[in-house]
């Protein structure tokens, strides 16, 4: 592209600064308005295409860089190498000796350009492409919002196990303390029954400690020692009830527990005293 679109060519080489309107292709040259009607008029550009300077400006850098004038001789292209698959002026044939029998006018081979089979079997390509495109990109977008649904399936499921998992937990919750309680009533039971003997046993040891204070104070020799072979007795029988009661570990301590085996996925609450189960 020129290096600056938006003067005038013409009229900068006559130091004027016109805006530009249009563009010669043909001169590769920005025109004012008024150089433009002089350029139409001129029998040896009447037949130069123009086209207005913003539609000149939206082609892309790589097309508006193309020039219509070779770089080395500062002539116009007249020919075109097909050997080289470039434009060439009359002085490039020159260099170009080898080429002659691939070399055209220029003229011949860029007639019909915009309606040639190339050019439309390129439009269909660029068409068949943005198709192409538009379709996987549909299908991405299709896809982006299946994942997103997915995502909230998967959500709802695990909130929906969550409700679940918590009722599960909560009757194996219930259950474990009905099982707790149950054994702790077991356990208290048998220590209550424990406690229960050693408080007769005591209130009856307790009742021959005031006999014996009331003979010892009251009571004649011969009382005494009448009383004395009774109560003792009595005493032994008691002290014979603690010891069996002791040979069948009435006094070992009971405990609660509770018990989670992960690897079998089995819960239970245990009631024991220090050897054995009681249950």
């Amino acid at each position: 592209m020129a290096s600056n679109t938006s003067i005038c060519g013409i009229c900068d080489l006559r130091h004027l600064s016109n805006p530009s309107t249009h563009w010669c292709q043909d001169c590769d040259e920005a025109l004012c308005s008024e150089c433009k009607e002089h350029h139409t008029l001129l029998k040896a550009t009447r037949g130069h295409t123009t086209i207005p300077i913003n539609d000149y400006k939206k082609l892309p850098a790589f097309i508006t860089d193309i020039k219509q004038y070779c770089d080395i001789h500062n002539e116009k292209y007249q020919n075109y190498c097909q050997k080289h698959e470039c434009p060439i002026c009359c002085k490039c044939i020159q260099d170009h000796a080898k080429c002659a029998e691939s070399i055209l006018p220029l003229e011949t081979v860029i007639e019909h350009s915009k309606t040639s089979q190339i050019f439309q079997d390129l439009n269909q390509c660029v068409s068949d492409l943005q198709s192409n495109i538009t379709q996987m990109r549909t299908a991405r977008e299709d896809n982006l919002a299946k994942v997103a649904d997915q995502c909230k399936s998967a959500v709802k499921k695990i909130r929906e196990f969550r409700i679940k998992l918590n009722h599960h937990l909560d009757v194996v919750e219930k259950n474990l303390i009905i099982k707790l309680q149950d054994a702790e009533n077991k356990c208290s039971q048998q220590i209550k029954e424990v406690i229960k003997s050693l408080n007769e046993v005591e209130s009856e040891i307790s009742n021959f400690d005031n006999i014996l204070e009331g003979i010892k104070q009251h009571a004649s020799e011969l009382q005494v020692y009448l009383a004395t072979r009774e109560i003792e007795q009595q005493v032994s029988e008691k002290e014979k009830r603690l010891i069996s009661m002791m040979e069948n570990r009435h006094f070992d301590d009971f405990y609660c527990r509770f018990e989670n085996r992960y690897k079998d996925k089995k819960y239970s609450i245990r009631c024991k005293d220090i050897w054995n189960s009681i249950y």
